[in-house]
């Protein structure tokens, strides 16, 4: 990992309610991120739609218009939860 993601995931830790997952080269935030939005976006976060979930990648990447969703990311590249602040339901 490089000095962006560590970065990212510092400022990650500590927000309560989110769970940060890497997929291939990219961290995706899930959870109760309405709570932390101001945060997510002062890390470099982007908002990703049609996944629901908030994402950083430190390289810059080419948008396309078809997407996959994040049940298909994962598969394709595998899944490793990195911080997991999800509170009990």
């Amino acid at each position: 990992m490089d000095s962006g993601f560590d970065d990212v995931l510092n400022g990650l830790a500590d927000l309560p309610g989110i769970t940060v997952e890497m997929c291939g080269d990219w961290l995706w935030i899930t959870g109760r991120t309405e709570k932390v939005k101001k945060e997510l976006k002062a890390l470099g976060c982007r908002w990703s739609e049609k996944k629901k979930a908030w994402f950083y990648t430190a390289e810059k990447r080419r948008w396309y218009k078809k997407g996959k969703t994040l049940g298909q990311i994962r598969l394709r590249y595998g899944r490793k939860v990195l911080l997991d602040n999800e509170e009990e339901k």
